[in-house]
């Protein structure tokens, strides 16, 4: 969030996601809070539902979309005046690494709720 997402133009000015857009920071803050509780959870010992991973992994690529979208296609300035620089990239694997996890919690999830079935038959 506070790294710089843009460089302007020639002038070597650049803005973090602070700066640039105001209504992703929400999105942003919420899927780091999510991602955090998440791990918390998991090193507790607690299991997590598929419907929460699953809901945690459709808010990612929903955060995903918005911030691809805004880092590659709606700049502030517009393309041809603003360039991508390497906070934004960061901040697109910190999302990803997020949705990553939820979808593993899923697959784990699921072999547990296979195993089971398994053993009870």
């Amino acid at each position: 969030m506070f790294l710089p997402w843009y460089r302007i133009g020639d002038t070597g000015r650049v803005e973090s996601a602070w700066q640039a857009y105001t209504y992703v920071l929400p999105l942003l803050l919420a899927i780091v809070l999510i991602g955090t509780l998440l791990g918390v959870a998991k090193a507790a010992g607690r299991s997590i539902g598929i419907g929460t991973a699953a809901a945690v992994a459709a808010f990612g690529f929903l955060v995903t979309i918005i911030v691809v979208v805004h880092l590659f296609i709606a700049r502030p300035g517009g393309n041809a005046g603003t360039a991508v620089a390497f906070g934004g990239y960061v901040g697109l694997a910190a999302i990803n690494a997020v949705k990553g996890g939820a979808i593993f919690m899923i697959a784990s999830a699921r072999s547990r709720r296979r195993r089971s079935v398994t053993l009870a038959s």
